[in-house]
């Protein structure tokens, strides 16, 4: 009940701009290219009273960050263990709507990894199992 309560009551990070950012990245089956789900946002003027693509981002962005508190907790993760969490199971289905939304993907992978904005350094915190997209 608590987890489902969580999508109600979002971890906004607006101004996050030293710490290490949480990006998730896919590659499809036949790929050994990874890259971002979600690119760099292009803004215009009309995107600032009404931007739905930006607040989905940021929707997105703010779920990696509780996706990584909740990895935080547990104690030697084993994938099955991971597999099991809402937040990986939430994680598998945007990928999945992203690409269905502009590719024509049959099986992928994704990943979460840390980047530092300064120096671009990235550390790779799970990787996937190969997905059927549905």
């Amino acid at each position: 009940m608590l987890d489902f309560l969580k999508v109600f009551f979002p971890k906004w990070n607006f101004f996050n701009t030293f710490n290490h950012l949480p990006i998730l990245q896919y590659k499809s089956s036949t790929s050994e290219v990874w890259i971002d789900v979600f690119p760099e946002l292009e803004r215009s003027e009309l995107s600032f009273l009404l931007n739905p693509s930006v607040n989905y981002h940021y929707a997105c962005s703010n779920h990696l960050f509780t996706w990584l508190q909740e990895l935080k907790y547990l104690k030697e993760p084993t994938v099955k263990d991971i597999e099991q969490t809402l937040s990986y199971k939430i994680t598998e289905k945007i990928v999945s709507f992203e690409l269905r939304k502009n590719q024509s993907i049959e099986r992928f992978q994704f990943r979460l990894l840390l980047r530092s904005p300064i120096t671009e350094n990235e550390d790779i915190i799970f990787i996937s199992r190969v997905i059927q997209c549905n």
